[in-house]
C-alpha cells in the first residue's frame, strides 16, 4: 500500500525514527479515513488545506503538488483524484520532518495571527523556534508558545492545521530532542548544517 509506514522494531528506540513512524501512521490514517468516507470536491479542498502545514514539514514540493492536484480536481475522476492524493501524501510523509523544515512551519503559522504579535512575544517565539532548529529544545517548546497565541488571535486556517495536533499528546513524542543524521555528522566534523530555504505558506 502506498505511503504505509513500515519500520524495524529495534530502530524505533531512536526518538527521531519513532516520531517519524508515528507521524506517518497517523498521516496515512487521516487520508485513508477521509477517502473512505462520503467526500466531495469541496471537502477535499478543506482537507488539503488543514493538512498543508503537516505536509510541508515533510516535503515542501509535495505540498505544492497536492495544491495543484486539488486545484485541477475537476479534470479527474474521483478514483483518480483519491489515488493520486494518497500517493502524493504518502510520498511526502516518507521524508522525515527535519528541524529545518519543521522550524519553517511555526514561523509561517505565526504570520497568521490577527494583528500580529507584540515585539516581546514575537522575539520569544523566534528564539524558541531557533533553539529548536539548533537542537537545544524539543519542538514542543515553540509549538506551545505558538498554540497559545493562535488560540488568542489566530486565523481559522492556522488553528485548523493538523500539524498542531497530528497524534495524541499522550505519546509525548514532541517533548524529545532528536537531531537528524546530517546535523550529527556536521557537528562531528565541525561544520554547521545547511539551513533549509524557507518557503511561503499560505492557505
Amino acid at each position: 500500500m502506498p505511503g504505509l509506514a513500515i519500520e524495524e522494531e529495534g530502530r524505533l528506540n531512536d526518538p527521531g525514527l519513532r516520531e517519524h513512524f508515528v507521524d506517518r501512521v497517523f498521516g496515512h490514517a487521516r487520508v485513508r479515513n477521509f477517502f473512505a468516507g462520503r467526500w466531495t470536491a469541496e471537502s477535499v479542498i478543506r482537507f488539503r488545506s488543514a493538512e498543508k502545514a503537516a505536509v510541508m514539514a515533510h516535503d515542501v514540493e509535495a505540498a505544492r503538488r497536492l495544491g495543484r492536484l486539488v486545484a485541477g480536481r475537476g479534470r479527474l475522476h474521483r478514483e483518480q483524484l483519491a489515488r493520486s492524493y494518497r500517493e502524493l501524501h504518502g510520498a511526502a510523509f516518507a521524508w522525515p520532518a527535519t528541524p529545518g523544515r519543521q522550524a519553517n512551519v511555526p514561523t509561517h503559522l505565526g504570520g497568521h495571527l490577527k494583528g500580529g504579535l507584540g515585539s516581546c512575544d514575537r522575539q520569544e517565539l523566534r528564539e524558541a523556534i531557533e533553539d529548536y532548529r539548533l537542537g537545544l529544545v524539543p519542538v514542543a517548546v515553540p509549538l506551545a508558545l505558538l498554540s497559545r497565541h493562535l488560540r488568542a488571535a489566530g486565523t481559522e486556517w492556522a488553528r485548523s492545521q493538523t500539524y498542531l495536533r497530528p497524534y495524541p499528546k499522550e505519546f509525548g513524542l514532541r517533548g524529545l530532542i532528536s537531531k537528524p543524521r546530517e546535523e550529527r555528522r556536521a557537528a562531528r566534523h565541525g561544520r554547521r548544517p545547511a539551513v533549509e530555504a524557507k518557503a511561503p505558506l499560505s492557505p
